[in-house]
């Protein structure tokens, strides 16, 4: 699943699509193969505090995004 993510982002920065989509069209384009079951909304509200760590200029930020995003489960 991972590697099918990369491999979206890298498409999609190649395309240059990146210029044309907002951080979380970006970050959803790269995920709805992968996880099928998501809506479309859900996958966009999951993606928020992404794409927007994503704008900050320290990848401090973006890890810690996304290691709050992440549920804790057993």
């Amino acid at each position: 699943m991972i590697a099918h993510i990369s491999d979206k982002a890298q498409q999609l920065v190649r395309s240059e699509q990146t210029n044309c989509l907002s951080m979380i069209d970006q970050v959803v384009s790269c995920v709805r193969e992968v996880l099928t079951t998501v809506g479309e909304a859900d996958l966009r509200v999951m993606s928020r505090p992404l794409a927007s760590a994503m704008r900050g200029n320290s990848s401090e930020e973006f890890v810690e995004a996304t290691i709050q995003s992440v549920r804790m489960a057993p």
